[in-house]
């Protein structure tokens, strides 16, 4: 194999490929920790797999003579970000390894055979979602974060797709909190579905997105086991989580009638003081409403004390409650409007986040006892 490319052009479709790979493979599959080049009729294609996902980019270059390798995909990332704009970048295998030429510096990587890359197994599409890229950047930024990491129960390890007529629900939870946000769809789906696309390729899916205009409409296409997603040159596959989702409906409150309304930008400026002498471990701040007014606090071990006091409309009166600082914020961060509303059955009961007059985003938080 021999290849010549700029590096302008080739840097983005590696870095994009390189994102899938498992950066500590173990020692009996080192090649997870590799990209496959493989370059024939004019065209360079990059491929990363761990083996839950693969990413295929694929670039225009000069090829001199066809062939493929893989080699450390972490490596090659590094060499190619760290030369000079306008870099003449010449792949070239000799003697079983990727030599590098890059202007007047040449790399040489070992490699592992092509034939030994692990590819997806054959994708049969079952579903197809038509969606703009600013609708569905949208909802996974106003929920993603709401998903665990690590968690034994592995389904929450992962963002819920719940699709329904031109209907599209992302939501996550970890369990003490969750973020749900509705979108409609570009077409209707000929079948609802649900389902439960790991963390890992939710986190590459926002970054496919986030260099896409918001009105270019994207194709997901859904099997059995699998998600496909390809987009301007790049073709990203994910395994899905095989598991049932909790019904997330049903943590929803529903009869919460005490509600206060509250400046967004104000509550969430307050919040982030206070939380400067929360309990490190607990993060907790507590919420007293009052007649138009909510006064905030936090304290900690060292007898230290936060207390503001600011507006707030509504009917809570007499209503004390602690709530996990961060998951507060980061469901205020998610919203849009100038005042958010939280609403309440009492202190002790799950409480739902929203922005003002907005349906479309919901925040569950659970309370914590201070």
């Amino acid at each position: 194999m021999r290849v010549k490319i700029m590096r302008e052009a080739l840097l983005r479709p590696l870095q994009h490929a390189a994102a899938v790979i498992d950066r500590r493979p173990q020692q009996q599959h080192p090649i997870y920790g590799n990209l496959k080049l493989a370059a024939s009729e004019g065209e360079l294609r990059l491929v990363g797999n761990d083996g839950e996902a693969e990413m295929r980019a694929r670039v225009d270059a000069e090829v001199i003579e066809e062939g493929e390798t893989t080699a450390s995909g972490a490596k090659l990332v590094e060499i190619v970000r760290s030369c000079p704009a306008e870099t003449i970048i010449e792949f070239v295998v000799e003697e079983g390894r990727l030599r590098i030429r890059a202007g007047r510096g040449s790399y040489r990587l070992s490699t592992l055979p092509a034939a030994d890359f692990p590819s997806i197994d054959e994708f049969q599409g079952e579903l197809a979602i038509a969606v703009e890229a600013g609708v569905l950047r949208s909802a996974l930024e106003r929920t993603a974060f709401a998903m665990a990491q690590n968690d034994v129960r592995y389904f929450l390890n992962g963002l819920l797709f719940d699709v329904e007529g031109q209907r599209l629900r992302c939501v996550a939870t970890e369990g003490h909190r969750l973020a749900l946000a509705e979108r409609a769809l570009a077409e209707t789906v000929g079948r609802s579905r649900q389902f439960i696309v790991p963390r890992k390729a939710v986190l590459e899916i926002q970054r496919i997105l986030a260099e896409l205009e918001d009105e270019e409409v994207l194709r997901l296409e859904v099997g059995p086991n699998l998600l496909r997603l390809q987009v301007k040159g790049l073709c990203f596959t994910s395994k899905l989580i095989d598991a049932r989702y909790p019904d997330y409906q049903a943590v929803i409150p529903i009869n919460a009638e005490r509600t206060a309304l509250i400046g967004r930008a104000a509550f969430r400026e307050v919040l982030q003081r206070v939380a400067i002498l929360a309990h490190e471990k607990l993060r907790g701040v507590r919420l007293e409403f009052g007649d138009g007014s909510v006064r905030v606090s936090a304290d900690n071990p060292e007898r230290e004390e936060a207390v503001e006091e600011l507006d707030a409309e509504g009917n809570a009166r007499g209503i004390a409650v602690g709530f996990n600082v961060h998951y507060l914020l980061d469901a205020i961060g998610a919203v849009s409007g100038e005042r958010v509303v939280l609403r309440m059955r009492d202190a002790y009961s799950s409480a739902l986040l929203q922005g003002e007059g907005d349906e479309s985003d919901r925040h569950v938080i659970m309370p914590l006892r201070l």
